[in-house]
């Protein structure tokens, strides 16, 4: 009984870390900036997207029957309770679309694709990836999800249907009640799988499947229930219609993108930060990434102790010893990123205000990187690596101590003999 209630104890500590770090991450991020400007740019690009969607079923045969009833699905999901009006008038201008010049079509094509680069961007920041494949790849990958999108919404939509009308199938539905409520649930699963292949393949990051779908039925559930307390809020306190009259449907729909965009954003945020909360504790002998990081952090803050708070400079940084490999401007990027270092002029570093409160484990965490080979020949090179070495004895059990100490004791080790790191 002691031991159930204790890995009870355990897993509750451990799902209350994993959203307390999901929440602190987007914060870092800044997600609600990136929705305000995802929103912007999807304003324009809405019509874009909807008209190379709907299009894509008028030109292949086997889904010309269905543009009605995707055009009415597609609308049920993106722009729900904003009045019949403002989708009349999307409906409207995506068919106008048809008779563009050359040259405008093209412009559409343009703000899509800016919409779908945006994306990509946001994404990558969220994923803390810098280095990116060439353009015309990229632009393929953005094309090609430009395409899926409307293709599986259709063979989810004419699989369901084949289904549902088989004959035992359909007496069975029918006998049961579930009719409507299958059909209910077809935006939520269309949601899901596509929102799964976008947090699986468009970072420039091997993404398990089963983390991107698990972020994404979040996300889609999140989905589901925006839209209800969505149209309750506009039934409730009519609000926008007393101010806008007419018009009101205008900001309805923008607050509406806006939310769509926190709820993707956020699940994208879950799918990274299922990444880094499963990433395998053991040792490799391949990846120096937490030692050398925890080394830069340990000149910057041996820096701020000895100097008076004194920046310290990418050139200084580069001169305390051999980082072989590694690139010092794309690794203090990260760590500025994860929250742990922040610039102050172009070339100039210092850590974040809050380092004191951080620790090994948030250093690992944070920087979604494997541990380097347990008492290996970096372990021995000073008092810095031994005590990183000594700490990496936590990393595979998460309710020691150990690895729960803060950065800063495992450099004030040091501080009484008024050197950190020897040259290594």
């Amino acid at each position: 009984m002691e031991m159930k209630t204790k890995r009870l104890l355990l897993t509750g500590r451990r799902f209350f870390y994993f959203w307390w770090h999901v929440l602190g991450q987007s914060k870092r991020n800044d997600i609600t900036q990136i929705a305000a400007s995802l929103t912007f740019t999807s304003l324009l690009a809405l019509v874009p997207l909807l008209s190379v969607a709907f299009s894509l079923f008028s030109v292949l045969p086997l889904f010309s029957g269905w543009l009605d009833t995707v055009e009415q699905f597609v609308l049920d999901i993106f722009v729900p309770t904003v009045g019949e009006g403002v989708q009349h008038y999307l409906l409207g201008f995506v068919h106008r679309t048809e008779r563009l010049s050359t040259i405008g079509s093209v412009g559409l094509f343009v703000t899509a694709i800016l919409l779908l680069n945006t994306i990509d961007v946001s994404f990558n920041r969220i994923w803390r990836v810098k280095r990116t494949p060439r353009t015309l790849i990229r632009l393929l990958l953005l094309l090609f999800f430009l395409l899926i999108g409307p293709l599986i919404l259709a063979a989810s939509l004419a699989a369901t249907t084949f289904v549902m009308a088989l004959p035992y199938v359909s007496a069975t539905v029918d006998s049961v009640g579930l009719h409507t409520l299958i059909l209910a649930m077809l935006p939520m699963l269309a949601t899901c799988l596509l929102l799964a292949v976008m947090y699986h393949w468009i970072p420039n990051i091997p993404v398990r499947w089963r983390h991107a779908f698990s972020g994404a039925a979040v996300a889609a559930i999140l989905f589901e229930i925006a839209k209800y307390l969505f149209a309750l809020y506009i039934a409730w306190f009519p609000t926008y219609e007393l101010l806008y009259g007419a018009l009101a449907a205008i900001p309805l729909l923008l607050i509406w993108i806006y939310l769509s965009w926190l709820i993707v954003l956020l699940g994208a945020e879950i799918t990274y930060n299922l990444e880094i909360f499963q990433a395998p504790g053991k040792i490799t002998a391949t990846n120096f990434e937490l030692v050398q990081a925890f080394r830069l952090l340990g000149y910057l803050w041996q820096n701020e102790e000895y100097s008076n708070g004194r920046v310290l400079s990418l050139e200084e940084m580069e001169a305390k010893e051999d980082w072989q490999d590694t690139k010092l401007p794309a690794l203090l990027e990260k760590l500025r990123l994860a929250g742990f270092v922040r610039k102050v002029t172009k070339n100039n570093w210092r850590l974040a205000d809050e380092f004191s409160q951080l620790t090994l484990l948030d250093l690992y965490r944070r920087l979604a990187v494997s541990a380097p080979e347990k008492d290996g020949i970096w372990s021995k090179v000073d008092s810095w690596n031994v005590n990183l070495n000594r700490a990496l004895d936590g990393l595979d059990y998460i309710e020691k101590k150990l690895c729960s100490v803060s950065l800063s004791s495992l450099y004030a080790k040091e501080k009484t003999a008024n050197s950190g790191g020897t040259e290594s």
